[in-house]
C-alpha cells in the first residue's frame, strides 16, 4: 500500500511541477475582467482533457505494437 501512495505523490508532484507555468498562466487569465471566469476554467479543464485522452489513447497502442519497437515511439512526433 505504502508504494502505491509514493507513485501517487510522486505523479502529483511533477504534475505541479511540469504545469507550474500553466498554473501561473491561468491565474493571469483569472484576473483578467475580460474574461469570464467559466470560460477560462472550462477551456483549462477542456484543454487538460484532450491531453490526457489523446495520452490514453495513445497509451493502447503498446497493445497492438510488438515490445521491441516500442522503444521507437518517442521518435514519432505527432
Amino acid at each position: 500500500m505504502t508504494n502505491i501512495l509514493i507513485v501517487v505523490a510522486v505523479t502529483v508532484i511533477s504534475f505541479i511541477a511540469t504545469n507550474f507555468e500553466n498554473l501561473l498562466l491561468l491565474i493571469v487569465f483569472l484576473s483578467n475582467s475580460v474574461q469570464p471566469k467559466s470560460s477560462v476554467a472550462l477551456g483549462y479543464l477542456v484543454g487538460m482533457a484532450i491531453i490526457v485522452g489523446s495520452a490514453r489513447i495513445l497509451s493502447s497502442v503498446s497493445d497492438f505494437v510488438p515490445s521491441q519497437f516500442l522503444g521507437l515511439l518517442g521518435l514519432i512526433p505527432y
